[in-house]
């Protein structure tokens, strides 16, 4: 929709010209996740910088319309259209092992969000992601859930997740916020001031992880 394009044309275009957006998504009219993409790629070779934000919406496979080589040469346009995907994975250890590592990443941080029905809460699943992070090479931080508005839990599977990765980003802090409009957009997102602080606890995680290596 439009007013999807606008939001994705702005937030990529305040760290321009560093990252892509494979996005789209043509909601409120209609919202089918086999159509819904947003896939975000900031790449700053000069100071050896790659953060790739993949979305993955529940159960529903993961999909974009670049590849690891295409898009590390280059930057890409925004993309504001659905058309046949390039790439597609059903399964989280399909992800990394087939999307992921090519990016060579040290750092792989997952979260569900608060997606009702995902793979997660399956103990099988997160061995399987252990042990594909585990063949990779590449160190594994699970984000735990944020806070509601409605104060509805949707971490129950946290603890699982946080033993079984390598460091657990733990953001129950959240949940002593005040639910007010300074805290929260909605029921769901929480507003800038708290995420700068989840940003920051995961800064300090990462600068932990540097220097005290496991």
């Amino acid at each position: 929709s439009r007013q999807w394009n606008e939001f994705f044309n702005y937030t990529s275009s305040l760290v321009h010209p560093h990252e892509s957006c494979d996005c789209y998504r043509n909601w409120p009219r209609r919202f089918q996740y086999s159509e819904h993409v947003e896939n975000r790629y900031y790449i700053d070779d000069e100071r050896n910088i790659k953060i790739i934000f993949i979305g993955k919406f529940g159960r529903n496979p993961t999909h974009g319309h670049w590849t690891p080589d295409l898009i590390q040469a280059s930057p890409q346009p925004l993309n504001f259209t659905t058309r046949p995907y390039a790439w597609t994975h059903p399964s989280y250890s399909d992800l990394i092992r087939e999307y992921v590592q090519p990016f060579e990443p040290d750092y792989f941080i997952l979260n569900e969000g608060h997606w009702p029905d995902h793979t997660l809460k399956d103990p099988a699943v997160v061995q399987e992601i252990r042990d594909t992070l585990n063949g990779t090479g590449i160190t594994g931080i699970y984000r735990t859930t944020s806070s509601r508005h409605d104060d509805m839990e949707f971490g129950q599977h946290d603890a699982h997740v946080c033993s079984m990765m390598d460091y657990c980003w733990n953001v129950s802090w959240t949940k002593e916020l005040p639910k007010n409009a300074s805290n929260f957009v909605d029921y769901v997102h929480l507003h800038a001031e708290p995420n700068i602080g989840m940003v920051q606890q995961l800064l300090d995680i990462l600068h932990d992880i540097r220097k005290n290596p496991k």
